[in-house]
């Protein structure tokens, strides 16, 4: 704020002397009738010394909240990352509550362990230990469950309370993403129990991590026949053998709380909405990418609530993020899905509480905007998990279109194409065999400059099963071997280890690949293991 003030000054001594003084005698008025002439004197030149005084303490308090959200949003977007090249965002220098200092650094002490699903080790931070962490141990859970679902759904939802309410002055906003860690830590430990790997170690969390309880405890049993109830959806049970269910409810509950105006969460809440409804989705006992076992519900959640629909703007729908023609094309894949549908209405028939409440317009615009900043990897990743929801509902049409977007953002191009080369040890006539090419965009087909550096740990192939390790006798080799007639440019396209967004598109591609055609067919498994090799 300002303050203006106009102080007359003395006129300068050149004006004064060209006729401008207090003392030049008064002009006469004509006589004829002219009236114009009434106007005379006004818009008289009069010079003002202006003084601009800041007021003291409004704009020291504007600047750390808005250094604040920049920090809040970064961490965000790190939690985004798919292999955790960015660095974590360091707190704000800005900032004079120490308070608030120790809020952002317990941010950053847990976000690596939520990344890494350590559920554990999150809900025993100190800094949760008022609110969810005193809550969410394995004894009250277990009570909690033993009275019915709806009393466990109170236990966490008052704790979440508890812990925002418990904030020092102006760190809500950091303790919505605090709420936000713990949900995504609980869906990477589901994902890594059941898919991703490592196994995760340890029983003391909350929930049991097993696929079935101990006979003994027969308490935990029963709780982990009711979760599994509880993710029963538009009459799809999930899948009996499950493994850490519990946790997949968990993070599903605190995402559904996060949308409630008394706790809120973070800006990024409808991404990891959209993933942890899709993480549910494929634990149904029927899911298929066949058209079997999928939950119209989980598909609005998972796939119309990214790109919009009915006039609502989706959160891929940004700045940055699809383009036109990817998203029209998506849109209408997926306009007429819904249409015969109707969700339930009554409490019994009604998906859980992560379906229940739908992402505001705000939210989605404020997690829309957070994304447009992002690096294009990140935006990129978003891109290609939409391309493979959309496969894997049957709506394939838009795949090309999207996928290509994603490419777009992260500045990567790839074909698959045939390379003169041998594919056994004793072979002596060079064929045409079918590899993929890949690089930034503009190498393919040109030159191989220009390529985004990677970090030490990109680039290296995973352990994979070998042919010798299955027939010692086999004279096929692992890969084909290039002719010595191409080019280091061209070898570099076909060798040079690629990135994780780039593995990604690849294997996307793979996956259409697999849902479009017979996956029986010669040429459908050719091109798969072009685009699976190039991978490895």
């Amino acid at each position: 704020l300002f303050r203006r003030s106009r102080v007359p000054q003395a006129r300068p001594d050149s004006m004064a002397a060209a006729g401008h003084g207090d003392d030049q005698q008064e002009e006469e008025v004509p006589d004829f009738d002219d009236p114009l002439s009434l106007l005379g004197g006004m818009g008289e030149e009069q010079i003002y010394k202006v003084t601009l005084t800041e007021e003291a303490g409004d704009a020291a308090h504007h600047l750390p909240e808005a250094d604040l959200l920049v920090f809040l949003r970064d961490l965000e977007v790190w939690m985004l990352d798919l292999d955790a090249a960015m660095a974590l965002p360091a707190v704000p220098s800005g900032l004079d509550n120490a308070s608030l200092v120790a809020e952002c650094s317990a941010l950053l002490r847990l976000a690596p362990q939520a990344r890494a699903g350590d559920v554990q080790a999150v809900l025993g931070d100190e800094w949760l230990a008022v609110g969810l962490g005193s809550a969410l141990v394995r004894d009250a859970v277990v009570e909690a469950l033993a009275d019915g679902l709806p009393r466990l759904q109170s236990l966490v939802e008052g704790a979440c309370v508890a812990f925002v309410s418990a904030a020092a002055d102006g760190a809500a906003a950091v303790r919505r993403v605090g709420l936000l860690l713990v949900a995504v830590a609980s869906l990477q430990l589901y994902m890594r129990a059941n898919w991703t790997g490592p196994p995760p170690s340890g029983e003391a969390g909350p929930f049991p991590v097993s696929d079935a309880a101990s006979p003994s405890a027969s308490a935990t049993a029963t709780g982990h026949i009711k979760l599994l109830e509880a993710l029963e959806v538009d009459g799809e049970p999930a899948y009996e053998l499950l493994r850490a269910p519990g946790y997949l409810w968990l993070s599903l509950e605190l995402l559904a709380v996060a949308l409630k105006p008394s706790v809120g969460g973070g800006r990024t809440s409808p991404i990891w909405r959209a993933r942890a409804a899709f993480a549910w989705q494929l634990s149904l006992a029927e899911a298929s990418e066949r058209g079997v076992g999928q939950s119209p519900s989980l598909f609005q959640t998972s796939v119309c609530d990214l790109i919009g629909d009915g006039g609502k703007g989706g959160v891929l729908s940004g700045k940055g993020l699809l383009n036109g023609k990817a998203l029209d094309d998506a849109l209408s894949a997926v306009e007429n899905v819904l249409k015969a549908w109707r969700p339930p209405t009554s409490d019994a028939q009604a998906p859980q509480a992560a379906l229940k409440l739908s992402s505001s317009d705000d939210a989605i615009a404020d997690a829309s905007a957070a994304l447009s900043d992002a690096p294009g990897r990140i935006r990129s990743v978003l891109i290609v998990e939409l391309a493979v929801r959309l496969c894997w509902y049957g709506r394939t049409k838009p795949f090309d279109v999207v996928l290509r977007s994603a490419c777009d953002v992260a500045g990567f191009d790839f074909e698959v194409t045939g390379v003169m080369g041998i594919r056994r040890q004793y072979q002596t006539v060079e064929f045409a065999q079918l590899m993929c090419k890949a690089g930034s965009v503009g190498e393919v087909g040109a030159s191989a400059n220009g390529r985004v550096a990677q970090s030490a740990d990109e680039g290296k192939a995973p352990e994979n099963l070998q042919l010798l390790s299955i027939d010692d006798m086999t004279d096929v080799l692992e890969a084909p071997k290039l002719s010595s007639e191409v080019s280091e440019a061209e070898r570099d396209k076909l060798e040079k280890p690629l990135s994780a967004i780039e593995q990604v598109i690849l294997l996307s591609k793979c996956h259409w690949l697999w849902v479009s055609f017979n996956p029986n067919d010669e040429m459908t498994l050719q091109e798969v293991n072009a685009l699976a090799q190039r991978v490895l």
